[in-house]
C-alpha cells in the first residue's frame, strides 16, 4: 500500500470546498470521489466530511495526518458566513478541544483578496490561513499547497502546532492588531501605526518571525510606515520579508514576487528609482508568468511600477501603462489603495498632457474608488488632486473648495503633515490670485506645523514659498534671506533637488534686482545642483531663466537658443503647458528684434495649445501680447479687441495683476487715440485692481502713468497727487524710477507755479514732507 501523501488529501479538501464555493455539484463530485478513493487507501492518512449533528461538524473537513494530529480545514467565501464569524467558530471549536486534548491545526482556506481582510483577525488566534487564487486549475492550487501542507504535517513545526492557540486571556497582541484593522478602515493611520508598532513584537515572539501570518502583519506594518513617509525603516522590513519568503517559498513564489513589488515601491518612495524599477520589473515579470497577465496582482504590480516611473521623471512611460491598465471598469470594480493613487496620478500625467476631460474623470474615479474604500486619508488626496486641476484650468472658486476639504479631512484625522500640505496648497492657489496676505497666512501655517514636527525637509520648502511671495510683492531682501534659509536646510539634508530650487529662486531675485551677473551665477549654480537628477523639467525651467537674463542683455540671440532648448524637453515631454509658455517667450524674443511676423506666429503657436488645454490663463496672456503688437501697429481697434478679450477672462478668472495689465492696454490704446477721458478711465480700472494685489512696484508704476497723463491732459493740479504717492513709496524702496516722478512734478511745478504747486503738496503729503519733496524737486534737471 502506497505511503499516505499530503498533497492528496488537500487535493480532496480543495476540490470539496471548490464545491461549496461554486455550488458546481455535476463537475465537482467526479474529483471528489476519485480523490476518495486514492485517500481512502493511504497509510497513516484519513480524512471524512464532517456531518451535521456531530462534534465536528464545525469544520467542512476534518484530516488526521500519521503524526497523530489534525487538520481541520473551514472554507471561506465571500457567499457563505462573515468571514470574521469564522474566526469565531474556529476559536470556539479549539476551545472544546481542550478537554478531548486533541493536536489541531485550524486551516482556513480562502480567495487571496478575503485572506488580507482575514489577516489581522486570523494573527494570534492559533488560525493558519491559505490564500488561493479561485480562478486557478485544480492543478495550480494543488502545487502552491504542496508547500504548505508538508510543512503543516512535518516535525519541523511540531512543538508549535500543539501550541497553535492562545488562550484568551494572551491574545492581547492579536486584539491590538484587530483593532488597528479598524482603525486603519476608519482613516486613523497614526493610531494604527501606533499599535501595530506595540503588537508585533508580541505575536513575533509567539509565533517566530518567518511564519506566514506574521510575514504579512509586517508588511501591512510596512504600508503604514509608508504612508508617514518612514521609507528607510519600511525598505529595511520589506526587504527582509522578502529574504524569507525567497528561503521559505523559492524566488518564484507569487507572494515573493509580490514582496519585491511591495519593495521596489518602497524604493521608489525612498528615491532609488533604478533599483526600484529593476525590482518592479522582476517581480511584475514573475507574477505575470506564475498568475497571468490579467491576474489583480499583476494588474497592481503594472501600477506601482508606472507610479515608480512617474516618480523617476518618466512621465511618458507611465502614463502609457496607466492608459492602458485602466479601462472603464478595471478588474470587474474590485479596487485597492494602489488603484486609488494610480488613479490619481493617471489623472495628474493627463493634465499634464492637456487631457483635462480625461484627467477630470480619472481623478473623480479616485475620489470615488476611496470614498468606496471608505479610505478617509485617501478621500482628502483626492480632493487635493481636484483642487490642483481645477487650479490648472483656472476654476480658482472650485480650486479653493476642494482644497477646503482636504483641509478639514486632515485636521479631523489630526493628520498634522498632511495638513501643512494642504495650508501649502491653499497658499500656492492665493499666490497664483494675487491674494499675497492669504498666501503668506497659509505659508505661516504650513511651517509652523512642520517645526512643530521637526520636518527641516517641510520648513525650508515653506521657507522657499514665503520667499517667492516676498519676489513677487518686490519685497526682494525678504525674499533673499528666505532664501538663503532655506538653503542651508537643504544643503544640510543633502536634497540636490532643493539647493537647485533656492537657488533658482535667489537668482530670480537678484535678476528683478539688476544684478544680472549675479543671477547668473546663482541659475547656474542651480542648473549644476540639478544636473545630477531625472527631474528634467526642473532643467527647462532653469534653462527658460537663463534665457530671460540674457533678454534683458539684449543678447536676444543666446536668449532664444535658451528657450529653445528648454522648449524642446518640454516637448519630448510632451509638458504642453510649459511648451506654450516656451512658445511665448520666443515671440517676446522675435518682438524684440522687431519682428512681429516671427512674434505674432510663436503667440498663436502658444494660443492653439492654451486653447487646447481650456488654459484661460494662458488664453488671456497671449491675446494680451498679441494686442501689443497690434497697437506697435498701430492697428488700434484690433488691438483694443485682443486687450478687450484679455480682460474679460482675466475678469472672470479674478486674475487681479492680469486685469491691470489689460487695463493699462486699453488706456495705452486710447491715449494712443487721444481720447484722454478713457485712458483715465481705464488707468484707475488698472489702479483699483493693482492696490488690491500689494504690488507696490505696479502701483507706482500705474501712479506715474497716470501723472503723466494728467499733466500733459494741462490737469496738472491733479496730476501732483499721483506723482507724489508714487514717489515716497519709490523714495521707500531707493527703486531709480524716483526720477521719473520728480521728472514729473517739475513739469508740474512749472505749469501751476510755485505758490498753487506747494499747495497742492502740503494737501497730499503736509508741510513737513512738501518742503522736503520741493528740494528733490529743485535739484532734478530738465
Amino acid at each position: 500500500m502506497e505511503e499516505a501523501n499530503p498533497l492528496e488529501v488537500f487535493k480532496g479538501i480543495a476540490m470539496r470546498s471548490k464545491r461549496l464555493l461554486e455550488n458546481s455539484d455535476s463537475v465537482v463530485h467526479r474529483y471528489l470521489d476519485a480523490f476518495r478513493q486514492e485517500i481512502e487507501g493511504m497509510t497513516g492518512w484519513h480524512w471524512r466530511e464532517s456531518s451535521p449533528g456531530t462534534d465536528d461538524a464545525t469544520f467542512d473537513a476534518i484530516v488526521q495526518n500519521p503524526y497523530g494530529g489534525y487538520i481541520c480545514l473551514e472554507w471561506a467565501a465571500g457567499s457563505g458566513r462573515l468571514h470574521f464569524d469564522i474566526i469565531g467558530v474556529v476559536q470556539d471549536f479549539l476551545e472544546d478541544l481542550d478537554s478531548k486534548a486533541k493536536p489541531v491545526i485550524p486551516v482556513v482556506v480562502t480567495s487571496q483578496e478575503i485572506s488580507k481582510r482575514l489577516m489581522a483577525a486570523a494573527a494570534g488566534q492559533g488560525i493558519t490561513l491559505f490564500p488561493y487564487d479561485a480562478s486557478d486549475p485544480i492543478e495550480t492550487i494543488a502545487a502552491e499547497l504542496k508547500n504548505f501542507c508538508e510543512d503543516l504535517s512535518s516535525g519541523q513545526r511540531e512543538s508549535r502546532t500543539h501550541a497553535t492557540r492562545l488562550p484568551r486571556s494572551d491574545s492581547s497582541a492579536a486584539d491590538q492588531v484587530n483593532e488597528a484593522t479598524i482603525l486603519i478602515n476608519a482613516g486613523r493611520s497614526e493610531e494604527a501605526l501606533e499599535l501595530y508598532s506595540e503588537a508585533l513584537p508580541g505575536i513575533v515572539e509567539l509565533f517566530g518571525e518567518t511564519h506566514p501570518n506574521v510575514l504579512a502583519l509586517r508588511v501591512n506594518y510596512a504600508d503604514l510606515l509608508l504612508h508617514f513617509d518612514h521609507t528607510d525603516e519600511a525598505v529595511h522590513i520589506l526587504s527582509d520579508v522578502y529574504s524569507q519568503r525567497v528561503e521559505k517559498l523559492g524566488a518564484h513564489h507569487p507572494e515573493t514576487a509580490s514582496a519585491l513589488v511591495k519593495l521596489g515601491a518602497a524604493q521608489s518612495m525612498q528615491g532609488e528609482h533604478a533599483e526600484a524599477l529593476a525590482n518592479l520589473y522582476q517581480g511584475l515579470n514573475i507574477l505575470a508568468s506564475v498568475l497571468g497577465e490579467e491576474s489583480d496582482e499583476v494588474q497592481e504590480a503594472k501600477a506601482q511600477q508606472a507610479i515608480a516611473l512617474a516618480r523617476s521623471g518618466e512621465h511618458h512611460q507611465a502614463l502609457s501603462i496607466l492608459t492602458g491598465l485602466y479601462p472603464e471598469s478595471p478588474w470587474g470594480g474590485r479596487f485597492t489603495r494602489t488603484h486609488s493613487v494610480a488613479f490619481g496620478l493617471l489623472g495628474e500625467l493627463q493634465a499634464e498632457q492637456g487631457e483635462y476631460g480625461e484627467a477630470t474623470s480619472s481623478l473623480v474615479r479616485a475620489l470615488a474608488v476611496r470614498e468606496q474604500l471608505g479610505d478617509r486619508a485617501g478621500i482628502a488626496e483626492a480632493h487635493s488632486q481636484l483642487g490642483w486641476l481645477a487650479q490648472q484650468r483656472a476654476s480658482y472658486e472650485d480650486a479653493e473648495e476642494h482644497y477646503k476639504q482636504a483641509l478639514a479631512i486632515h485636521e479631523q484625522l489630526n493628520d498634522l503633515a498632511a495638513s501643512a500640505e494642504a495650508h501649502s496648497q491653499l497658499g500656492w492657489l492665493a499666490q497664483e490670485r494675487a491674494f499675497y496676505e492669504d498666501a503668506e497666512e497659509h505659508y505661516k501655517q504650513a511651517l509652523a506645523i512642520h517645526e512643530q514636527l521637526d520636518n527641516r525637509p517641510g520648513m525650508a520648502e515653506q521657507l522657499h514659498k514665503l520667499a517667492s511671495v516676498g519676489q513677487e510683492t518686490g519685497r526682494f531682501d525678504v525674499a533673499t534671506d528666505l532664501s538663503k534659509a532655506a538653503l542651508e536646510i537643504y544643503e544640510t539634508v543633502g536634497d540636490q533637488r532643493g539647493v537647485a530650487r533656492s537657488a533658482l529662486m535667489m537668482g530670480w531675485v537678484a535678476q528683478e534686482n539688476g544684478r544680472l551677473e549675479e543671477a547668473e551665477l546663482l541659475l547656474r549654480r542651480a542648473l549644476s545642483a540639478q544636473s545630477g537628477l531625472s527631474d528634467r523639467r526642473e532643467k527647462a525651467r532653469i534653462l527658460q531663466r537663463l534665457g530671460w537674463i540674457a533678454q534683458e542683455r539684449a543678447s536676444y540671440g543666446e536668449a532664444k537658443r535658451f528657450y529653445q532648448k528648454a522648449l524642446f524637453i518640454h516637448e519630448n515631454l510632451r509638458n504642453l503647458p510649459a511648451a506654450a509658455a516656451a512658445y511665448s517667450q520666443l515671440g517676446w524674443i522675435a518682438q524684440q528684434h522687431e519682428s512681429d511676423e516671427d512674434a505674432e506666429n510663436n503667440f498663436r503657436r502658444a494660443l492653439s495649445i492654451y486653447e487646447q488645454l481650456d488654459h484661460k490663463a494662458g488664453i488671456a496672456e497671449t491675446y494680451h501680447r498679441l494686442g501689443w503688437i497690434m497697437q506697435r501697429r498701430r492697428s488700434y481697434a484690433d488691438a483694443t479687441s485682443h486687450f478687450r478679450r484679455a480682460l474679460t477672462i482675466r475678469e472672470q478668472v479674478h486674475d487681479r495683476p492680469g486685469i491691470a495689465s489689460s487695463a493699462l492696454g486699453l488706456a495705452f490704446c486710447a491715449q494712443a487715440q487721444e481720447n484722454i477721458t478713457l485712458a483715465l478711465h481705464w488707468y484707475n480700472r488698472a489702479l483699483e485692481s493693482v492696490t488690491k494685489t500689494g504690488d507696490q512696484s505696479s502701483r507706482n508704476a500705474i501712479l506715474s502713468h497716470i501723472s503723466a497723463t494728467l499733466t500733459e491732459a494741462g490737469e496738472s493740479d491733479l496730476a501732483v497727487s499721483y506723482a507724489v504717492q508714487s514717489l515716497m513709496s519709490r523714495l521707500n524702496s531707493e527703486s531709480p524710477q524716483v526720477a521719473t516722478d520728480l521728472f514729473w512734478l517739475r513739469r508740474q511745478r512749472q505749469a501751476l507755479g510755485e505758490q498753487e504747486f506747494t499747495t497742492a503738496l502740503i494737501n497730499v503729503v503736509g508741510a513737513e514732507k512738501a518742503t522736503y519733496v520741493a528740494e528733490q524737486v529743485e535739484e532734478i534737471e530738465l
